[in-house]
């Protein structure tokens, strides 16, 4: 016989850990864009990095710059409102579905650059696992 309240608390505790992984990851992959050698530097650091990583991107496979730029200077933004949204349960649903559409992108993107993208599919994984745990979230602000 089991119980049912200890596998629902498990389950709860679960969806809480993989929120919280992710929101934080999310949410400083964002912040990140944002630093120069470790210290926030603001909108200047920013541009800098989008820059490079578009330039990056565009050097690395045949996507030309002017496709790559708006996808780099947009991908902060998203990222930081993704972990926000994912920490805080505003949402869960769209949050981890934003998240997942973010992994899928950089994946498809390092792809194309020739990189490894084992830890993009670990993520996507978890984001994954999150989403069928998402009806366990009892602990958010704003539910689905």
């Amino acid at each position: 016989m089991t119980d049912n309240n200890n596998s629902t608390a498990d389950l709860t505790l679960a969806c809480l850990a993989l929120r919280f992984f992710l929101g934080f990851q999310l949410f400083l992959s964002g912040v990140d864009k944002f630093l120069t050698n470790g210290h926030f530097a603001g909108m200047a650091a920013y541009k800098l990095n989008m820059t490079r990583i578009a330039e990056g991107i565009a050097g690395g496979c045949f996507l030309p710059l002017w496709m790559t730029k708006p996808y780099a200077f947009t991908l902060p933004w998203l990222l930081l409102l993704s972990g926000i949204a994912i920490i805080l349960g505003i949402k869960n649903r769209i949050g981890l579905a934003l998240g997942a559409a973010i992994y899928t992108s950089l994946g498809i993107g390092l792809i194309l650059v020739r990189e490894d993208i084992y830890i993009l599919g670990i993520y996507l994984g978890l984001t994954a696992a999150a989403l069928c745990l998402n009806k366990y979230n009892r602990f958010a602000l704003l539910k689905d």
